[in-house]
């Protein structure tokens, strides 16, 4: 039998497509299709939730911190889309840590590269299913049990590299966008 956390992962899903065609709500509580931030750049994505009281912080912080050491843009090189994993999250809470991890990155100029999003729970457990991503509600502890890393997907969807942890190198990193940008998996 499957242990109960065997929802729980990060399964490396490369070759994966990415459902374009879900619908989520950005920052500004617009409904936005998923594939409009597939604009032939790659994408950096992660799913997290934004009340999340430690982990998907973590995932954030060391995203934030690896892309700022490297010279490639959002906006200009690559789209930035962190998805929350929680339906009953607001788009106030995607603004607030829009704000809060564009701030971090020190370049508010490169605003428009990147989106936090909410949305429906079918549209949630679509996208986490395609690029491997498990995770499981724990109503004892009124939290997530969830696994931890960041996707590189090319520019039309394709998950192309998986990134495990919470810390992220900013060589594999960039050496992740590159590959993505040609379409390498």
């Amino acid at each position: 039998p499957a242990s109960p956390n065997s929802d729980i992962k990060f399964e490396q899903k490369l070759n994966a497509q990415i459902p374009l065609n879900l619908r989520f709500r950005d920052s500004t509580g617009a409904v936005v299709d998923f594939g409009s931030y597939f604009d032939g750049k790659p994408v950096v994505l992660a799913l997290v939730y934004y009340e999340c009281p430690m982990l998907c912080t973590l995932i954030l912080n060391g995203m934030v911190d690896s892309l700022g050491r490297i010279s490639y843009e959002p906006g200009e090189d690559f789209q930035v889309v962190a998805v929350s994993i929680h339906h009953e999250e607001t788009h106030v809470l995607a603004a607030n840590k829009k704000e809060k991890y564009l701030e971090a990155y020190g370049r508010p100029e490169t605003e428009s590269g990147w989106h936090f999003l909410v949305g429906e729970q079918d549209q949630i457990e679509k996208l986490a299913d395609a690029v491997g991503y498990g995770f499981k509600y724990d109503a004892k502890t009124d939290e997530f049990a969830h696994g931890s890393g960041i996707v590189v997907a090319t520019q039309n969807g394709v998950v192309s590299r998986m990134l495990p942890g919470i810390v992220y190198e900013p060589r594999d990193l960039r050496l992740s966008l590159v590959e993505a940008s040609r379409r390498q998996i």
